[in-house]
């Protein structure tokens, strides 16, 4: 058995912390992702009912891209994020060739909620 000095285990234990608060970054902004799209019904059910075309993994969060559907207000990017109050902030955008425009937000949502105000700011059902 090797005695290793109290520098040795500290140092290792700071590579080891190091290790894995780098190593998780992608791993928790894909997991809090998938989390807020199932939290609205799942991918499939989002392409059914809005015509879904692209979600983008956000660092603390989603962006789900759709077609632009024509009626006042329409948005075609709805970016969903994790606060740190562990609640959600949304933004509802309307993007345009280069042009991007934030069309509306709600903050502080509960993931109870979220569905509804999604539904409320798009005017689009995710289901019956």
């Amino acid at each position: 058995m090797t005695i290793r000095t109290a520098a040795e285990v500290l140092r290792s234990l700071k590579m080891r912390v190091a290790r894995l608060e780098g190593g998780n970054t992608r791993k928790r902004a894909n997991n809090v992702a998938s989390e807020i799209v199932d939290q609205l019904g799942g991918a499939r059910k989002l392409q059914v009912f809005i015509g879904l075309k692209g979600i983008k993994s956000l660092p603390n969060g989603v962006e789900l891209h759709f077609n632009l559907f024509p009626h006042a207000g329409a948005v075609n990017v709805v970016r969903i994020t994790l606060n740190g109050l562990d609640l959600y902030d949304l933004e509802f955008i309307r993007v345009r060739g280069a042009k991007m425009k934030v069309v509306s937000t709600a903050e502080n949502v509960y993931s109870s909620e979220l569905r509804r105000v999604f539904e409320a700011k798009t005017g689009l059902a995710i289901g019956f």
